[in-house]
């Protein structure tokens, strides 16, 4: 059961008009739906009042909050049904998050200088020679 549990993060717009005490509240009860639906809450960030750039069902500010959580995925269905139900929220969305393994570090290793071929300067010198000759003359 523990293999198939997947980190979700929900975010989330509660309504502005309810007093402190409510939204604490609500916030506890979502939390409670989660757990009820065998879900481990891993991180709440509490709600922040925020100005919304385009009214959300006659909204102008709402109180953004957002939760971390693991959860199996047959289970998050039942809590989306159980949230689009709820009049505290305006919107809001879950989504699947995933750890990242860290990829393989190649090792540093310093790169040996070749040598250049002696038949490059043989060339060279050959090439002088020659140019003094035409020079030369």
């Amino acid at each position: 059961m523990e293999q198939d549990l997947q980190l979700y993060e929900m975010g989330y717009l509660l309504k502005n008009e309810w007093s402190e005490e409510k939204l604490q509240n609500s916030a506890t009860e979502l939390m409670v739906k989660i757990q009820a639906h065998k879900g481990i809450i891993i991180e709440e960030i509490n709600s922040k009042r925020c100005h919304l750039n385009y009214p959300i069902l006659k909204n102008d500010d709402a109180f953004f909050g957002s939760i971390k959580f693991l959860c199996a995925r047959e289970n998050i269905k039942k809590i989306n049904d159980d949230l689009k139900n709820n009049q505290a929220f305006i919107r809001f969305l879950i989504a699947k998050t995933g750890y990242k393994k860290p990829s393989k570090i190649k090792s540093l290793t310093p790169h040996k200088r070749k040598e250049r071929p002696e038949e490059k300067k043989e060339q060279i010198k050959e090439i002088d020679k020659k140019l003094e000759e035409i020079l030369g003359n």
